[in-house]
């Protein structure tokens, strides 16, 4: 008989109480859904070979660890918040009751005949559910060291007790044979979920008048069934459903332009390499369709493996904004259900994403009832909640975070483990990223998430280390990975790496003129006019458009001062762009540069006028993922495979080669450049 009397919730209830033993089978309740209708099939399957038990006998025991994992509520710390039931001693240790449950669920699973190792790892992960861990003592806790604890006397452990018999009784756990580490880390994540679901205060409120009377198996079985039929709409209005996509061929998914021979021949030959998860890594000039590449390639490993969901992770604020836009479109026209979309980065919070979603459904030409397909749910705005969205978009440090000491990291692996992740621009990452790269393909590598990897420049020995991160291998005994230029290569567990070259089509090679320019150093400070003035003469004379990149925020700032005074009264426009600008004013600016100076389309009637007089100032914030064209690129000083990015600025269309203006156009005797300022 488990004692109603001890609550669990409390606030927001109007001065009820609600049941330990009543929210606990709510969150298994949550479990039972979040189980069946949002953990990928791939993830239920790992999970349940980890445990060694079939994916039934795996769900039911989820489900009671996850009732379980408030029992160190039955506390006289934690009751003594609001009143402690009559008959039960109260003391003055004050204990967290997340550690609490940890604490006390040790004895009581090895008196469910649970072995010690399994009971002391089970009761840790318990312990984890407010996103963190602590340690526990080489000895489960017996009662005598109880009190000392804050676990109370012996009618507290007499009746924690009781309460998980009733669990028990109505759940129908298994006892585990085999435990893993690493799965305890993931099920963490998905018993957090479960409790946030569950402790809802609407959903809570509309549970209160179904609370028994009397807190025996019967009478909490009723109750659990009635969570069972709540749990459903809950899950759903929380946005937590699987990104479901249609099949198709590459020129279904992306009709509006042709293939090119990366993207006809990974359509054509990834599908016959493909197993359980699998590494793939793409090296391209920019330009070159990676992102729909990726986009058609993640499709088509999510559906071997079973994952239910996409991650895009990106250096930068500035990019994720951009390819958001573009993965609400893809998830637009593609997508068969009502899908999720979330984006996460630092200052997510600040942007219009229900906005920004309307938008991309409109262009992609989305109405009626299809209106609803991609949208972000109220709840997934919430921290940390993000990347349970369907489909994500972010900053690469959202995926690092998972493999960082961080509360509730164990929140974000789970999120990560069910989802195909996709990171670009991989070359652009520090050693201290990389390392943290390394770690996170580990564990990905672990529980066969697919990944794809999208560079422009991918030395061998990157891709050495990025492969034998994914595939665990010892130190020593990595296999050398090279990545053809224009290239990919599939890497599955224990398969032979073949790399695969694709051909360079003549009429795409384009010659680059690089030349560097000395700049004098004025007071500690670079003067870039001198340069700038005789590099930007043909523009201020003719026409064009010229992208000044500079290394920092001050420097862009001004440069473009300096440049407003030059080109006063030639008529020539000038603009900035850098990653200080308030959020809704660098996505308008943004969007405005990407709609002119972007890829034309037959439908774009700005296509005509890209060509204006016009001149960026910018940061790194355009180097990356933003399709910007530009006839001449001046640019500050940088790491070979940055100068390399920001050479993909530079007449990056070739549909747009007959509005430029002669002095930039090959065809006619100009010359496309690189402008490097040096000291």
């Amino acid at each position: 008989m488990a004692d109603l009397r001890f609550w669990g919730k409390e606030r927001g209830l109007g001065g009820a109480r609600y049941p330990v033993a009543c929210h606990g089978l709510d969150a298994a309740a949550m479990l039972r859904c979040l189980w069946r209708e949002y953990v990928s099939p791939g993830l239920r399957a790992r999970i349940a070979e980890l445990l060694e038990l079939s994916e039934d006998e795996a769900r039911r025991l989820l489900e009671f660890w996850a009732a379980a994992h408030d029992i160190g509520k039955i506390t006289p710390s934690f009751q003594s918040q609001v009143e402690i039931p009559s008959g039960y001693d109260s003391d003055d240790v004050t204990a967290p009751h997340d550690e609490a449950t940890q604490h006390a669920l040790c004895p009581l699973l090895i008196e469910l005949d649970y072995p010690k190792r399994f009971a002391k790892w089970a009761a840790q992960l318990l312990g984890g559910h407010h996103g963190r861990f602590t340690e526990l003592n080489r000895e489960c806790h017996s009662q005598v060291k109880a009190r000392a604890l804050g676990l109370g006397e012996e009618e507290w452990a007499r009746q924690r007790a009781d309460t998980l018999r009733v669990w028990r009784a109505v759940l129908e756990p298994p006892v585990p044979s085999s435990f893993d580490t690493a799965a305890a880390n993931v099920v963490t994540g998905l018993v957090i979920l479960a409790d946030w679901l569950a402790s809802r205060i609407p959903y809570v409120l509309k549970r209160l008048p179904d609370v028994p009377e009397r807190g025996d198996v019967s009478s909490l079985g009723s109750f659990f069934h009635g969570s069972l039929a709540e749990a459903p709409a809950v899950v759903a209005e929380a946005g937590l459903a699987p990104l479901r996509l249609r099949s198709g061929s590459f020129a279904e998914e992306f009709p509006e332009f042709p293939a090119n021979e990366l993207q006809r021949d990974i359509a054509e030959r990834l599908p016959s390499s493909l197993g359980p998860g699998g590494l793939l890594m793409i090296s391209a000039p920019t330009g070159f369709g990676k992102t729909e590449t990726a986009l058609h390639a993640a499709r088509r490993m999510s559906e071997v493996t079973g994952t239910s969901g996409l991650f895009f992770a990106l250096p930068t604020m500035a990019t994720t904004e951009h390819m958001f836009k573009r993965i609400a479109r893809y998830v637009t026209t593609r997508g068969s259900e009502p899908n999720s979309q979330a984006m996460l980065h630092g200052m997510a919070w600040l942007s219009p994403v229900e906005e920004m979603l309307r938008e991309e459904m409109s262009r992609a030409s989305v109405s009626g009832a299809d209106s609803t397909l991609v949208h972000c749910a109220e709840w997934l705005l919430g921290a940390k909640r993000g990347l349970l969205a369907g489909a994500g978009v972010g900053t690469i440090d959202q995926a690092l975070l998972s493999v960082l000491p961080t509360r509730h990291n164990a929140l974000r692996m789970f999120a990560l483990t069910g989802r195909t992740v996709v990171i670009d621009e991989v070359h652009a990452f520090d050693e201290y990223m990389r390392t943290l790269l390394y770690v996170l393909l580990r564990w990905l590598g672990y529980w066969n998430v697919p990944v794809v990897l999208l560079s422009a420049t991918l030395p061998a020995p990157l891709a050495t280390q990025l492969a034998a991160a994914y595939r665990g291998d010892r130190a020593g005994t990595e296999e050398r990975i090279t990545v053809p230029y224009p290239g990919w290569v599939y890497i599955g567990h224990g398969e032979p790496v073949v790399p695969r070259p694709v051909p360079f089509p003549d009429e795409q090679r384009r010659r680059l003129a690089v030349s560097s320019r000395a700049v004098e150093i004025r007071d500690g400070e670079p003067d870039r006019m001198p340069v700038l003035r005789r590099a930007l003469t043909p523009l201020v004379e003719d026409r064009g458009t010229a992208l000044v990149l500079c290394s920092t925020v001050a420097h862009a700032q001004r440069t473009w001062r300096l440049l407003r005074e030059h080109l006063e009264g030639t008529g020539v426009e000038l603009r900035l762009l850098h990653a200080r600008f308030p959020i809704h004013v660098r996505e308008s600016v943004t969007e405005e540069l990407t709609a002119r100076f972007g890829k034309p389309t037959e439908e774009d009637p700005k296509a005509g006028r890209v060509r204006e007089r016009t001149i960026l100032v910018a940061t790194q914030v355009v180097e990356q993922s933003l399709d910007v064209d530009f006839d001449l690129v001046i640019t500050d000083l940088a790491p070979v495979e940055l100068l390399l990015q920001r050479a993909g600025r530079s007449q990056r269309h070739p549909a747009l080669n007959p509005l430029r203006p002669e002095w930039a156009d090959p065809n006619r005797g100009g010359t496309r450049e690189l402008v490097v300022l040096t000291s």
